[in-house]
């Protein structure tokens, strides 16, 4: 969802057939992701910070992988 040209450390995004608040509980449940959801847009976001290592932000990639590829 955040345009190309805009992105930073902060990421929103969707999963399809999914909702924020479920995509939020599942990742911090399953890969022990702080993430939140973001109410009006229905969505989720992701705060990558400089100390975030390529292991933890492998996990979480893995994890939303995971959970796109099923529905709840």
């Amino acid at each position: 969802m955040t345009p190309r040209d805009r992105m930073g450390t902060l990421v929103s995004f969707r999963v399809a057939g999914w909702t924020g608040d479920e995509v939020a509980e599942t990742l911090g449940r399953r890969v022990h992701a702080i993430v939140r959801s973001i109410p009006g847009l229905d969505a989720v976001r992701l705060s990558i910070a400089f100390f975030t290592t390529e292991t933890e932000l492998g996990r979480v990639l893995d994890g939303v992988e995971e959970i796109a590829a099923h529905t709840p």
